[in-house]
């Protein structure tokens, strides 16, 4: 991952040295659990935990013998002694790098939960600030009928909610725990060192494996990853949009030394939410890389290998960091309300015509095509003024049947307002 999106959690989270600590914790851990099978003595047990990494003279064991795991082992060994010939006892090469490479992708999960918690946080209280600020509601990118800003802050709050939710239930399916040795049967790994190994690092032993924890979790990660990932890059999406000339109802917040452009002075471009769009793009490119993993001849090959080891860390950074920008700009999103009044009157009289279409129904018994025709034939070349609309109504014998009272309670705004009580309440279970 270049350095620009890298994030400062998970770097700690998937560095070569971090991993490599935790490869050593796992052969520990099942030292210390062939210790309580009786395999293995405590002069031997204290010997092997004496054991470090020295990540210099791994790689100089892996120079020479081609393998990571191997080599490993073999630089642990190097300092135990005798006692070394216990070291990846009944083990295979997978049994410590899934087991830790699982553990790593919860660590970092539980990174993007708290994220996500935090932008649930956002969202409601902004969602309630603006609740009723009545707005352009827009559909095929046209003028339609009105929605409120809050309401729109309220389901980008509840897509996120249920992105959680998943990404919640994902990472408990992920946090598996697997020392059973090289096919699966186990053999020679009694259950309880992998149910010991599992306890310690607060991991679910997991039993239906082969020579690897199958990888139908890792495509559901991934999946999840993807779609959590369309949901940022839609909402960064519609912020842009409503930060265009011409509309200028949000904007991202332009700080005073910022530059919006090295040539045009006056630019203060939606920056953050286009970089969002972006990382959002490659992850989902690294991702659908991932689904390839569960493809393995028989009991397992090399093929996941290398996808996984760049592909995880990769994915973990831009998530990390495309939702810790997408929090920045929640927080400091700047809202134009005097644009949003605006736009509203502009978009008039598009914006009533479906309560129109819907008075002459009930009212007063027109057939839908009729009053249809109707209101297109009325819209049709009218200004945005209401009392021109009005005043066009009353020669029409279809219109001037409507009152000033029933004209008012359309274009007064009111009734968009009449339930909205009762989806706040059940967005946010109040």
């Amino acid at each position: 991952m270049v350095s620009r999106y890298l994030h400062s959690k998970i770097d700690k989270i998937w560095n070569e040295q971090q991993i490599a600590q935790l490869y050593w914790k796992i052969e520990i851990y099942v030292a210390e659990a062939w210790h309580l099978q009786g395999l293995i003595s405590i002069q031997d047990l204290k010997q092997i935990q004496k054991t470090k990494v020295s990540f210099s003279r791994w790689k100089e064991l892996e120079k020479e013998n081609h393998h990571e795991m191997a080599a490993f082992v073999d630089m642990l060994s190097e300092q135990a002694g005798s006692a070394g010939r216990f070291l990846h006892f009944g083990l295979t090469s997978n049994d410590v790098l899934d087991t830790a490479h699982h553990h790593l992708l919860f660590q970092t999960n539980e990174v993007l939960l708290d994220l996500l918690t935090q932008h649930l946080v956002t969202l409601k209280k902004l969602a309630h600030v603006e609740k009723k600020t009545l707005m352009i509601g827009r559909t095929h990118g046209m003028y339609a009928e009105p929605i409120t800003l809050g309401y729109k802050f309220a389901l980008w709050y509840s897509e996120l909610k249920r992105h959680h939710f998943r990404l919640f239930q994902a990472n408990q399916m992920i946090n598996v725990c697997k020392i059973a040795g090289p096919t699966g049967l186990r053999p020679n790994v009694p259950l309880a060192i992998n149910l010991y190994v599992a306890d310690q690092l607060k991991m679910k032993m997991v039993l239906d494996t082969n020579q690897l924890i199958i990888r139908d979790r890792l495509v559901d990660l991934a999946n999840v990853w993807i779609g959590l990932s369309l949901t940022i890059e839609k909402i960064a999406t519609e912020i842009r949009n409503l930060q265009r000339d011409g509309i200028n109802e949000l904007q991202e917040a332009f700080f005073t030394d910022q530059k919006g452009s090295s040539a045009m002075p006056h630019k203060k471009n939606p920056y953050l939410s286009e970089n969002i769009c972006g990382l959002m793009r490659s992850l989902r490119c690294d991702s659908q890389t991932l689904w390839s993993t569960n493809l393995t001849w028989h009991e397992r090959d090399l093929t996941n290998s290398a996808i996984e080891r760049i592909k995880l860390v990769d994915i973990s950074h831009l998530l990390a960091t495309g939702l810790e920008r997408m929090l920045h700009v929640f927080e400091n999103l700047q809202v134009n309300h005097q644009q949003i009044s605006k736009n509203l009157k502009r978009g008039f009289p598009a914006i009533i015509s479906h309560q129109l279409l819907l008075l002459l129904i009930e009212k007063f018994q027109y057939s839908r095509v009729q009053a249809y025709r109707a209101i297109q034939k009325l819209f049709n070349g009218s200004t945005i003024d209401s009392n021109h609309i009005w005043a066009k109504m009353q020669k029409d014998p279809i219109f001037k049947k409507i009152n000033q009272k029933q004209w008012t309670e359309i274009v007064n705004g009111k009734i968009y307002f009449s339930q909205l009580d009762q989806l706040f309440d059940f967005i946010f279970n109040e």
